[in-house]
């Protein structure tokens, strides 16, 4: 069975250093390279300066949050290193083919360094789910305990009253903190009420999900049309980690685990797209029948089964037991069939993540410092606290490649110190071909 697909990247957003050699990447640094972009009168509150670059089509296209608000106030203890930006695709250019590689070439070109992807947003539009399922009954027996979810027990709703029953159109799991966040919500309902977006419906019609992208009509095989009202799971994907997706080889029977850094390269292609978002689904849209230890007789399960399908009344909580979740079937959403490649997300943080005791340490010593009048404790409370924060790095590295990359950068810098005589794009350069040479070792 051939199943159309509409699956899309939402947001992009990447955290990046500027380049020093052509610092700072500020609006009048684009402007000068004849673009066109729209400055914000005001900042953000980590920012200073927040400012839009229009594409050659006269659309915004890339928005930058730069110039850390925290390095124009007095000594203190920095989170954001100086050349700390943030940069964000702009929704409509999300939609586009290979948006993920508009976002690549945009870093490249203008020498910023990629650090991490600070939020991904993929989504999957559709009309029924995969085994024809629908949404909005799903949602009501979902609320009705005829399903339970795995992971992600924080749940809000959104929905509406009236005088003869309710309507549920929006369902969150997960914490806004946590790394990754679950979305199921009827996104026509959104597009009417909210702010339209005719890139989206655009995007539906492209997918063979409607006929009409103004009336959202689809034709049936008689020709006879039918008002499409499309929903989505989308998953917000909120992560510092630079290695989070694990691919799984469960070939001949054995498992073979190997870490892929988090990086744009994973989002180039719709199939990519769709591999990841079926990986998360898998984790994260994962929901069990509520199954019973002690059956009712075939009437009263009946009887039960009718109330159920009322769309405008709620069951009684039951006071049967019910099975283990493990012991329980699978609800099946989604056809998973069509991924190339199997990621299982690996090491999700917990909602509420207790401090390790160096990272106890380490706020007594930073509140110790600011106290501190004496000149001498204050250097010694700064030594300790330096040396700390070097060993939580090093801590936190993957393997010898890295290390081996900071005492490369640290060679850079002692270079600069002494003074060698070359000029520091000379010193940048050596240092990475030794980066380089390095990388093609280890992988």
């Amino acid at each position: 069975m051939q199943i159309s697909r509409c699956v899309n990247l939402d947001w992009l957003e990447c955290y990046c250093l500027e380049s020093v050699e052509n610092y700072p990447h500020d609006a009048r640094y684009f402007q000068s390279l004849g673009y066109h972009v729209v400055q914000r009168d005001y900042g953000t509150p980590i920012y200073a300066e927040m400012f839009t670059i229009y594409g050659n089509d006269d659309h915004p296209l890339i928005e930058i949050r730069r110039d850390p608000k925290e390095w124009k106030k007095p000594v203190q203890q920095h989170i954001l290193d100086q050349y700390s930006c943030h940069i964000r695709l702009v929704n409509r250019a999300c939609y586009f083919e290979d948006a993920a590689g508009i976002m690549q070439n945009f870093i490249q070109e203008h020498n910023f360094q990629f650090s991490r992807i600070s939020r991904m947003d993929v989504c999957l539009d559709f009309v029924k789910f995969d085994y024809g399922d629908d949404p909005q009954k799903f949602i009501t027996r979902y609320l009705n305990n005829r399903y339970a979810k795995i992971n992600q027990t924080k749940l809000a709703i959104h929905g509406k009253d009236w005088w003869d029953g309710r309507g549920w159109n929006s369902l969150k799991w997960g914490n806004d903190l946590s790394m990754v966040t679950t979305k199921l919500y009827n996104k026509t309902m959104e597009l009417k009420e909210r702010s339209d977006k005719p890139y989206i419906r655009q995007a539906w019609r492209a997918a063979g999900l409607v006929d009409d992208d103004y009336s959202l009509v689809k034709y049936d095989e008689k020709g006879e049309p039918h008002e499409q009202t499309i929903w989505r799971v989308e998953f917000s994907v909120k992560s510092g980690r630079k290695n989070w997706f694990v691919v799984e080889d469960e070939s001949e029977g054995k498992r073979k685990y190997r870490s892929i850094k988090h990086t744009l390269d994973m989002y180039h292609t719709r199939p990519q797209l769709l591999d990841v978002f079926m990986s998360l689904a898998e984790h994260y849209f994962h929901f069990k029948k509520v199954e019973y230890l002690d059956e009712r007789n075939t009437l009263t399960s009946n009887t039960l089964s009718a109330v159920k399908r009322d769309y405008n009344h709620t069951l009684v909580e039951d006071d049967r037991k019910r099975r283990r979740k493990s012991l329980c079937a699978d609800k099946i959403l989604f056809r998973t069939d069509c991924k190339n490649v199997f990621y299982k997300v690996r090491n999700i943080a917990s909602e509420k993540k207790p401090l390790s005791s160096e990272a106890r340490l380490l706020n007594m010593l930073y509140r110790y410092r600011e106290e501190s009048y004496n000149p001498e404790q204050y250097k010694a409370a700064t030594a300790i606290i330096e040396d700390l924060e070097r060993m939580q790095r090093l801590s936190t590295m993957t393997g010898e490649t890295d290390k081996t990359e900071i005492a490369l950068m640290r060679l850079l810098i002692a270079r600069r110190i002494k003074g060698t005589g070359n000029s520091l794009t000379t010193d940048l350069d050596e240092i990475r071909a030794l980066i380089q040479m390095n990388q093609d070792i280890f992988d």
